[in-house]
């Protein structure tokens, strides 16, 4: 197994998991249930350790893709750019969901007043995660899905 083959197989738990984990929130949310919490903040927290996985897996699934024969590197080389710039963002992005999240989980247990507003703040950064989230998965799917480039 090269790193490309490892990067391509940890790199879906990230989206996956801030999806699921931001529909079983709301789901929380909507049934006041500690335990639907609790499982939306492990995904969170889950999400960003293979978040920070699959960043770490990338350069060298980058310097794979770079010796592929056929590859046309005036193009891939601009798509891996992009796809790189943006897993940063979502690096930060899946940390500050599960911090949030954790906290909120934290503040969940003490009994805290404030449980709704966090939920609602968490709700927000995990959609928003989810959104950033996508695009670096649309934008890894450029650097070989020639299918799904525009003309």
């Amino acid at each position: 197994m090269n790193a490309a083959h490892l990067h391509l197989i940890i790199n879906h738990a990230p989206l996956f998991s801030a999806l699921f984990g931001t529909l079983i929130l709301i789901m929380a949310m909507i049934r006041n249930s500690k335990e639907l919490r609790a499982v939306a903040v492990a995904l969170f927290v889950f999400g960003a350790l293979t978040t920070v996985a699959s960043h770490l897996t990338g350069d060298e699934a980058e310097d794979v893709v770079k010796q592929i024969s056929g590859i046309n590197l005036e193009t891939v080389k601009p798509a891996i750019h992009e796809h790189d710039k943006a897993s940063d963002f979502a690096l930060w992005s899946s940390i500050i969901v599960a911090v949030a999240s954790t906290g909120m989980f934290w503040a969940s247990h003490k009994n805290s007043k404030h449980l709704k507003k966090l939920q609602i703040v968490v709700l927000i950064l995990a959609i928003h995660s989810c959104t950033v989230m996508m695009r670096v998965a649309y934008l890894g799917g450029l650097i070989r899905h020639t299918e799904i480039q525009s003309s």
